[in-house]
């Protein structure tokens, strides 16, 4: 879900499961995924650790590639590192991050 409802630039962070279309992610077929007609996006198209997750308007480029693999990891192409909850915490408003994958439950992620 996004901090900002959508806008580009907000950066995601996790919510409760309601169900709400802010919930509602599509997987395209050009890599990207996508909620409020924008991307998932890593900013800045940095590959660092701490990488903030946002959504930006849709581009297709390398920083709005990612895959949801085997193992529930959420990898960024561009940056080959987790989508994270950042520092492992579990409270709503928690942003997201992309951190090196280390299998932590605060790594992993589904389609449903």
């Amino acid at each position: 879900m996004a901090g900002g409802q959508g806008k580009d630039g907000s950066p995601l962070e996790i919510r409760d499961c309601s169900g709400s279309a802010a919930q509602k992610w599509t997987f395209a077929s050009d890599g990207t995924i996508r909620a409020f007609g924008l991307c998932m996006d890593a900013a800045g198209a940095s590959t660092s650790n701490g990488t903030v997750v946002q959504l930006a308007n849709c581009n297709g480029g390398p920083a709005q590639q990612f895959r949801l693999n085997f193992r529930q990891d959420l990898t960024s192409v561009l940056a080959d590192k987790c989508v994270d909850v950042k520092d492992q915490r579990t409270a709503n408003g928690t942003r997201l991050q992309l951190w090196d994958c280390a299998g932590t439950d605060n790594q992993k992620w589904s389609k449903k």
